[in-house]
C-alpha cells in the first residue's frame, strides 16, 4: 500500500514486470499520438519499457507504415531540444531482417511449413528461401520454435520460451528473441550442433549410450577379479576408484538438478 506523495521507488518496490506484447501496444499508443518524441522521451513517459524497446517498437510500425519515419534530428527529447544523431538513421539496430509475413499469419507460422518442407528432405537453406526469409532468420526462428513445440521444459524455461515466441511474432524478427533463449537452444542440441527434431533426437540417443557404457561398467566392476597387489597397487587402484565414485556423484547431480546442463 502507498501513501499519499509516495511512489514506488520511495518504497523500494520493484514495478511488475510486462510482457512484450504489453510494452509493445504501451510503445504503439505512444507513439502513434506523438512519433516525433525520441525514444528515450517515450520510454522515460511511459516508465516501464526501455529506449531499445522503443526503438524496436518504432522500426516496426515505420515498416508497416502505422507511423511516419521522423528522423532522428526532428525528434524531440525531453528537454525539448532535437535529438542526437546515433548511427542509426536508416532504423537498422541489428536484430536481423525483417519478415514479410501475409495477412492473418505469424513468423511462426510461415516457419512450421518450412520445418516440415526441411523435414520431408529439403536443405534448411532451400526451406528458408522457399517462404522467402534469410538462412540466419530461420534458423533462429526453427529453434524458437521447436523449443516452444516441447512439454518437457520446466514453468521457467517454458515461459522464457513463450516470450521469445511472442516477440518474434510480433517484431517479425528474431535475433533479440533468439537472444532470449540461446542458453536453452545451446543445451538442447550442443554448440554448433543442427536445430532440429532430428538432431534433438540424436543427442539423446548419445546420452543413453553412453549411461549404457557407464551403467555396464558399473555393474560389471564388483567380478573383476583382484590379484595379489602391493601396497602401492593397491593405494593406486582405491585412489582410482574414488575418483571414479566422484564423478559419478557429479553426473547424478547434472541429471537431478541442472535438467539442461
Amino acid at each position: 500500500m502507498l501513501y499519499a506523495g509516495e511512489n514506488m521507488e520511495e518504497r523500494n518496490i520493484k514495478p511488475p514486470e510486462l510482457s512484450w506484447t504489453e510494452k509493445f501496444k504501451l510503445i504503439e499508443g505512444e507513439l502513434s499520438r506523438d512519433p516525433a518524441r525520441s525514444d528515450g522521451l517515450i520510454a522515460r513517459t511511459i516508465g516501464m519499457v526501455s529506449k531499445s524497446s522503443v526503438y524496436r517498437v518504432r522500426e516496426v510500425l515505420v515498416a508497416d507504415n502505422k507511423i511516419p519515419d521522423v528522423p532522428l534530428t526532428n525528434r524531440l527529447s525531453r528537454t525539448g531540444a532535437r535529438a542526437k544523431e546515433n548511427g542509426a538513421s536508416n532504423h537498422k539496430n541489428y536484430n536481423g531482417n525483417r519478415i514479410g509475413v501475409p495477412a492473418g499469419r505469424t513468423v511462426a507460422d510461415l516457419c512450421k511449413e518450412a520445418i516440415k518442407a526441411e523435414e520431408a528432405g529439403m536443405s534448411n537453406e532451400d526451406a528458408a528461401y522457399s517462404i522467402g526469409i534469410g538462412i540466419k532468420s530461420y534458423r533462429e526462428a526453427r529453434a524458437i520454435i521447436l523449443l516452444s513445440e516441447r512439454t518437457d521444459l520446466s514453468p521457467e524455461e517454458a515461459e522464457l520460451t513463450r516470450k521469445a515466441l511472442e516477440e518474434m511474432n510480433e517484431t517479425h524478427r528474431t535475433s533479440f528473441a533468439y537472444k532470449k533463449i540461446s542458453g536453452l537452444v545451446e543445451r538442447m542440441w550442443g554448440k554448433g550442433a543442427p536445430r532440429s527434431r532430428r538432431a534433438a533426437k540424436l543427442r539423446t540417443a548419445s546420452f543413453s549410450h553412453a549411461m549404457t557404457i557407464v551403467m555396464d561398467a558399473c555393474m560389471a566392476a564388483p567380478e573383476i577379479h583382484v590379484p595379489l597387489l602391493s601396497n602401492e597397487e593397491r593405494a593406486s587402484a582405491v585412489k582410482q576408484i574414488e575418483e571414479a565414485a566422484a564423478n559419478l556423484r557429479k553426473l547424478k547431480r547434472k541429471i537431478v538438478e541442472g535438467r539442461w546442463q
